[in-house]
């Protein structure tokens, strides 16, 4: 799977995995130096992001539906976003880079 990288504000480091098929998100992972409480919400966030379309405002609102109450510490969901759809090949605001 392609990897991207963010640099966000305050010096975390996002990395996303994501595969997209049909303009649709396939495959996606998530890691980074942010925190998450509780979490396990990474993996609900990893997993209903299969089969979204691959737009920054449709990312954008199953991540935050899917982040509900929990805390997340050091990035914003748009970052994550961001991330994602970098390393599925796709245009964000264009800090993302994605790595070979």
């Amino acid at each position: 799977m392609p990897m991207a990288l963010l640099k966000v504000t305050g010096g975390k480091m996002l990395r996303a995995w994501a595969e997209i098929a049909d303009g649709r998100l396939t495959r996606v992972r998530v890691t980074g130096d942010f925190f998450l409480h509780p979490e396990e919400t990474i993996e609900a966030v990893e997993s209903s992001l299969e089969g979204v379309n691959a737009r920054m405002e449709d990312v954008l609102r199953v991540i935050l539906a899917s982040l509900g109450d929990a805390d997340l510490i050091g990035a914003s969901a748009r970052d994550v976003a961001e991330v994602v759809l970098a390393a599925a090949g796709l245009p964000g605001s264009g800090t993302a880079r994605v790595a070979a």
